[in-house]
């Protein structure tokens, strides 16, 4: 290092000028540094958020949708697929398009219920027939009227007709049904929630989850995830699905599949008001 010494100055005045002009390159130092890292934290927080869009839209992307989505759906305790309709239009393309003779069909006396179908249901169990009645019951007026339990009746397919007695009309959604029904007496409005993998749905679809809304012991058997209970309450249909979508937004990133939207939880949930619980 060469310094230059003015001999016009005194010793005291040119060590005093290089003491100043040091402080002032260490001050520059400082704030060149200062400047560097919170350039490098600025081009941190944009990799770590250009990382958050790559994943996001990641999980965003198309999942494969399954047939019945379209509808209200369960698995049974043993595996049965159980399908009801959202409306009168949905009832009746249900009926008309996928009920079949190894099916068995499950319905409500109150105005404005589901049409369910329990998927072979003709060689059910007991267990699973209770299963597709919950489903019935839970997704009928009762639960928007404040019922605490309902009766559920089921048939088999060929009782079931459009054909309507003579001087009668059967508006959209609706159906005859004629000989001896099977009762499901005092069905609990209850319903039980959690995350399935689309392997118990489809073999090859191992990567993806899909909220599944049944009874305690098909959710038990079939759920990914920790169990909520939904039972009669005053919350919205809208603010339970947040706190759901909330709830199983990390499990869904962690496994890496895509993200549900709210809209998916909204659907799986019965009309009127609810309360969540998480499962013991």
């Amino acid at each position: 290092m060469q310094i230059e010494i003015d001999l016009n100055n005194s010793v005291y005045k040119s060590a005093k000028d290089y003491y100043d002009y040091a402080k002032k390159q260490k001050l520059k130092l400082k704030s060149a540094q200062d400047n560097r890292e919170l350039l490098s934290n600025k081009l941190e927080k944009l990799k770590l958020e250009d990382q958050k869009v790559v994943e996001k839209t990641k999980m965003k992307e198309k999942r494969t949708t399954f047939w019945f989505e379209k509808y209200v759906w369960s698995l049974s305790t043993n595996g049965h697929l159980i399908v009801g309709g959202r409306d009168s239009t949905t009832n009746e393309i249900l009926i008309k398009r996928y009920l079949e003779r190894d099916d068995m069909a499950f319905h409500t006396n109150i105005q404005g219920a589901a049409f369910v179908i329990l998927k072979q249901g003709k060689n059910a169990k007991e267990v699973d027939k209770k299963d597709a009645a919950q489903i019935a019951a839970c997704f009928s007026r009762a639960w928007k009227e404040g019922f605490s339990s309902i009766d559920v009746y089921s048939m088999a397919p060929e009782q079931i007709s459009k054909s309507p007695n003579p001087g009668e009309y059967l508006p959209k959604g609706s159906f005859i049904i004629r000989g001896e029904r099977q009762w499901h007496k005092d069905v609990e409005l209850k319903l039980n929630i959690s995350l399935i993998n689309g392997s118990k749905l489809e073999k090859d679809e191992t990567d993806i989850y899909l909220p599944f809304v049944g009874s305690e012991s098909s959710v038990k058997k079939y759920g990914a995830t920790e169990r909520v209970i939904v039972q009669k309450g005053r919350m919205k249909k809208g603010e339970a699905a947040k706190k759901l979508y909330s709830k199983y937004y990390s499990f869904l990133k962690a496994k890496q599949s895509p993200i549900l939207a709210i809209d998916d939880y909204v659907k799986l949930l019965p009309s009127g008001e609810l309360d969540l619980k998480i499962a013991k």
